[in-house]
């Protein structure tokens, strides 16, 4: 990742999340702008990319709800060309994880990008943007 995929993420991720906390998932899908189209990047490295903006994301803002995490991840990884997809589904089995059994992660295509155990363990309901 070079130093203006960098700046170009991080701007996306706040402005993403800062439109996520104030008006809601609708208002935040347009902000993810996927800034060129690069399907050329492999599913581990996508999943790298997208732990570093965990990691930058958690730093900036502490720890936040999983739905908040991945609004910021899809956000800043779309803003460096990969395609990623915010993604929502309800949990199959009950593990005791979240008092509604819902849960929010990152994917690129079929492949979960951050939580790799929720296809096992979830339903997929929906995908943004679609």
């Amino acid at each position: 990742m070079t130093c203006n995929q960098a700046v170009r993420g991080l701007r996306q991720l706040i402005r993403a999340r800062r439109a996520f906390r104030r008006r809601g998932l609708t208002a935040s899908v347009p902000r993810w702008s996927l800034q060129g189209d690069d399907r050329s990047r492999t599913i581990p490295e996508a999943r790298r990319m997208a732990w570093r903006w965990t990691v930058v994301t958690r730093q900036l803002f502490g720890s936040q709800r999983c739905v908040d995490e991945a609004v910021c991840v899809t956000a800043a990884l779309r803003a460096i060309g990969i395609p990623a997809q915010l993604t929502v589904g309800c949990a199959a089995v009950d593990l005791g994880t979240s008092p509604t059994g819902v849960h929010a992660w990152v994917s690129l295509g079929p492949h979960p990008i951050t939580d790799m155990h929720v296809v096992e363990t979830h339903i997929e309901m929906a995908r943004w943007p679609s």
